[in-house]
């Protein structure tokens, strides 16, 4: 009986996933063809879950659709189970769908490998922790998210219910779609906006499915530049760089900068009023001396922030996409290159320190308050309130802000009182993550802290995943 409902949950799913065939890609086959492949496919592999978590079920990939000729073709079968083992060991129940799909990148079309994953109401609260589930789990293996161009294989989108993100590793690419479904199309009425019906269903009524879709770009990397070459050099002590430019319609302006390999590099591509330029009049192309490209012409790049794999030159281009002039600022950005020496934010009063790498020297403080309201709305007055403490980038400026540290003081009674849901901080479904405690306060970083993908988002990224924070007693206790 038990495996007869779970057959049935999985051809609603199968069903679900065919009706938004619409908002992707599709194979060669006709959707009914397809449809009864899946579900054939589906039925044959449903086995009883594994209760080890740690043992990655056989997924057999779906060959029925041939590759598509293109520069974009799926990642080494290899590489495609891996991304599909970790989404089951994670969080998915097997089995896992998975197969190849057809993508297209401005135009250009091809292949990718595709991994489907679903859940109900009881499996996740809400889709922004599937999202930000299978996120870190595309971060620790060593993908970098592209804020830039959330729907690079245009497999996803954005709506009532879904959103899609786009990562990178060298010249691979992924795109993340998650979205929620009611589990029968029957409990949403065409008149309800789709947030209602949401709200009133129940968890086990809501399916919530990451698809993630996976493609290599094989464009060949650009040649080295022999002429209009400008090069880019840096005033002796300086960290940066800005160069003014106007880049012709359809055209191309060219620079050239050499770095040594492990230096840190950011190239932010600005309009005149040192916004981020807009995203439909040009882009950044930059590769390596070597071949190796750090922004292709097809990921609609704005900016780059990364660690150089060697010492050399690299080339930079400002790539117009526009139908008039451009106009535009780069600024390239390379601080010191950081050993091992550390830079340390000490707090005596609260007791608690962080550690921070050699790029923060020069890091300023700035000291704020955090309320809480017993039901989420500021206008029922304030529960409570506290320190928040923010660690500010060297580099930012109130007109190019840099992504901060932020991090919520609380008592010990007010860091209960949130667990109880007493009062909330914030708009968000989801609270604080605890850093650290010591006898008196616990340290919390705030939810969706980095939304706004400011500049140096990453970078705070990797000092928290290193534990930086650490405690001892304090000098004032509440």
């Amino acid at each position: 009986m038990k495996l007869q409902k779970q057959t049935q949950y999985l051809i609603i799913l199968l069903l679900a996933t065919w009706a938004l065939g619409a908002c992707r890609s599709t194979s060669s086959l006709s959707e009914e063809d397809e449809l009864a492949t899946r579900v054939a496919q589906t039925l044959a592999a449903v086995t009883p879950a594994t209760e080890d978590s740690e043992v990655i079920e056989q997924i057999a990939p779906d060959d029925a659709v041939a590759p598509v000729p293109g520069d974009l073709q799926p990642l080494s079968p290899e590489e495609c189970e891996q991304l599909a083992g970790f989404m089951i060991n994670r969080m998915f129940t097997p089995p896992l769908e998975q197969g190849k799909v057809v993508v297209d990148r401005q135009g250009e079309t091809g292949s990718g490998c595709q991994a489907i994953g679903a859940g109900d109401g009881q499996m996740f609260p809400d889709m922004m922790t599937l999202e930000d589930a299978m996120r870190g789990i595309l971060g620790e293996l060593g993908w970098t998210e592209d804020t830039d161009a959330p729907t690079c294989l245009g497999t996803g989108g954005w709506g009532p219910g879904a959103s899609s993100y786009c990562f990178t590793q060298a010249d691979a690419l992924c795109e993340l779609f998650i979205h929620m479904d009611p589990i029968d199309k029957t409990l949403c009425s065409d008149d309800e906006p789709i947030g209602v019906c949401f709200e009133r269903l129940a968890p086990e009524q809501i399916l919530y499915t990451a698809e993630l879709t996976c493609a290599r770009d094989l464009t060949p990397a650009p040649k080295a530049l022999d002429s209009d070459l400008m090069r880019i050099e840096f005033e002796p002590g300086a960290i940066q760089v800005r160069v003014q430019g106007e880049v012709a319609a359809g055209g191309s302006d060219h620079y050239v900068l050499y770095v040594m390999e492990g230096q840190e590099m950011t190239v932010n591509l600005l309009d005149r009023t040192d916004a981020v330029i807009a995203y439909d009049t040009a882009v950044l192309v930059i590769w390596g001396d070597e071949g190796t490209v750090l922004i292709s012409s097809h990921a609609d790049g704005l900016f780059w922030n990364g660690e150089l794999p060697l010492t050399q030159d690299y080339y930079i281009n400002v790539k117009s996409i526009c139908t008039q002039p451009v106009p535009y600022t780069l600024e390239v950005i390379i601080p010191p290159k950081q050993g091992t020496s550390q830079v340390e934010y000490n707090n005596t009063d609260l007791g608690f320190s962080v550690s921070l790498p050699a790029s923060w020297e020069g890091y300023s403080i700035l000291i704020s308050n955090w309320e809480g309201y017993s039901s989420g709305d500021p206008g029922d007055g304030v529960a409570a309130q506290g320190p928040l403490i923010s660690i500010v980038h060297p580099l930012s400026t109130a007109q190019q802000p840099w992504q901060d540290i932020p991090i919520l003081v609380f008592t010990i009674e007010q860091w209960d009182q949130l667990q109880r849901e007493e009062w909330h901080i914030g708009a968000a479904p989801i609270g604080p993550a605890e850093l650290g405690r010591n006898s008196h306060y616990v340290f919390a970083l705030p939810a969706r802290y980095n939304y706004a993908f400011l500049d140096g988002w990453e970078g705070v990224e990797q000092i928290l995943q290193g534990d930086p924070l650490e405690t001892f007693e304090p000098g004032i206790v509440p």
